[in-house]
């Protein structure tokens, strides 16, 4: 008896050495390699005055700008659209070897304004195939935000303009009905019917008598996102409001959306403005499509966690940080390229910058993808 606990011992002793020997390993492969991103970041920073934060691009083995500055690029402290066009144009420039791939040509549409934002769409054609990009210039953080030309779903540019004809007399539709007046702005990166992306103006019969007062303003919203609702992808019953802030240059209420008690990772926000300097409502819709279909829990957050760590053959004792995300069950899309309507509630479990989603029913590991690393 005796031997046989020393040699269990003894095998465990072998197994930690041989687990430490290779976690070290991977540990320094991972502190190398990030020693020499970090140094082609640094070049990339100096080459264009940038400060910020650089992404790795795996599918098309670049860098890419995210989020941040041009130090050569100075901007008022409350810019007008005539300025901010000048700026676009400078920025395009800077920004353009790291969000735009090809030598097609790119075409440019009109600059978006919002209550904290201005913003410029990017288009451009490859092999019959339809990509669009966006910079983005945030107000109150005064820094831009640059997402990369990716592919629109809608391949068959026919569908494409059958879809832009049918938004256009829906938004013509809801003018009507509501007494809207101002503009609406399309969504058309899912894969399915096109939405609207944001609606900027008034009501005829909503008056704003008390902009800075929460109370009041609440009342307000409300008589909004009813005349929304029907035009917005969240179901009647998943919109939860916070509480209504106010600044000195808007009053704003969120409402997040959730499906049986459970929220939308990323994304389930109905966001509505009320802008002082323009004295008009601005709506924006990032719910989603999901059905309230209940989904049996036949796991728990724990036994989610230990699923991923046998995947991986680590033992419990792992030096590797195993944990989900908080909250940890939510509803989130499966396949984001294929497409971006399927939403599903998974355990969210984050394993070597690995997010990998865990059916809480049959306890299937049923989707990843890699975290992206930011310098």
């Amino acid at each position: 008896m005796k031997k046989v606990i020393i040699l269990c011992l003894l095998n465990v002793f072998i197994l930690s050495y041989l687990y430490g020997v290779r976690s070290l390993r991977y540990f320094k492969d991972e502190a190398k390699k990030r020693a020499v991103n970090q140094s082609k970041i640094d070049s990339l920073k100096a080459k264009v005055n940038f400060e910020g934060s650089i992404i790795y691009d795996d599918i098309n083995n670049k860098f890419r700008l995210y989020k941040g500055n041009f130090t050569d690029i100075k901007i008022s402290s409350n810019p007008d659209s005539t300025e901010m066009k000048e700026i676009f144009e400078q920025v395009y420039i800077k920004a353009k070897p790291f969000f735009i791939y090809g030598d097609e040509p790119v075409l440019q549409d009109k600059m978006e304004i919002s209550s904290n934002s201005f913003s410029i769409k990017y288009s451009q054609e490859k092999n019959g195939k339809k990509y669009e990009g966006q910079i983005i210039y945030f107000s109150k953080e005064k820094c831009f935000f640059f997402k990369k030309l990716e592919e629109i779903i809608y391949h068959d540019m026919e569908e494409y303009t059958r879809q832009r004809t049918i938004m256009q007399e829906r938004a013509e539709r809801f003018k009507q009905e509501t007494g809207f007046e101002g503009t609406i702005t399309q969504h058309f990166r899912e894969n399915g019917p096109m939405r609207f992306g944001s609606i900027g103006g008034n009501f005829s019969d909503i008056v704003v008598t008390a902009k800075e007062d929460t109370v009041i303003m609440k009342q307000v919203f409300e008589q909004v996102r009813a005349k929304v609702m029907p035009y917005v992808k969240a179901e009647e019953g998943q919109l939860f409001a916070e509480k209504v802030t106010t600044d000195i240059t808007v009053t704003r209420v969120i409402y997040n959306q959730k499906i049986n008690g459970y929220p939308v990772y990323r994304s389930g926000r109905l966001v509505i403005d009320y802008n002082f300097s323009t004295s008009e409502f601005i709506i924006t819709d990032n719910t989603r499509e999901i059905s309230a279909e209940y989904v049996p829990i036949n796991i728990t957050e724990d036994e989610a966690i230990e699923i991923v760590k046998k995947h991986y053959g680590e033992t419990s004792n792992s030096i590797f940080v195993i944990r989900t995300l908080q909250p940890p069950l939510a509803y989130s899309p499966i396949n984001e390229k294929a497409n971006f309507n399927y939403f599903k509630l998974c355990y969210l479990v984050k394993y070597n910058d690995i997010l990998h989603h865990i059916d809480p029913t049959t306890g299937n590991i049923i989707y990843y993808w890699k975290i992206p690393v930011f310098y």
